[in-house]
């Protein structure tokens, strides 16, 4: 996702638009798979969906500091995620393309 503005790429902001919903704080989590097959587990400081008069923004937001967030993990630890499908499949052609460029 980090060669793609958030709005191209399909990710469900349900979270978000949820935690705005019932004004409860997101928290991101994630494990990690440790060298002796054993795991542990990273937790973010909760945070919560702004409140404004632009809803679609505030969720906008909350959603992509979740991105950002996954977008870390999976740097940090790219063994652990794998990806079977095809994300981007409306943009896959150009998303291709603009990668191989840079």
């Amino acid at each position: 996702f980090a060669a793609l503005p958030l709005r191209q790429v399909p990710e469900a902001d349900a979270a978000a638009a949820l935690a705005r919903l019932t004004h409860c704080p997101i928290v991101p989590a994630f494990c990690r798979e440790l060298p002796d097959h054993h795991f542990q587990a990273y937790i973010y400081e909760p945070f919560f969906v702004a409140e404004t008069d632009d809803p679609e923004k505030d969720i906008r937001e909350a959603t992509q500091r979740c991105m950002d967030c996954l977008e870390l993990e999976i740097r940090r630890a790219p063994e652990n995620y794998l990806w079977a499908h095809r994300k981007w499949r409306r943009s896959y052609t150009k998303l291709h393309h603009e990668i191989k460029e840079k």
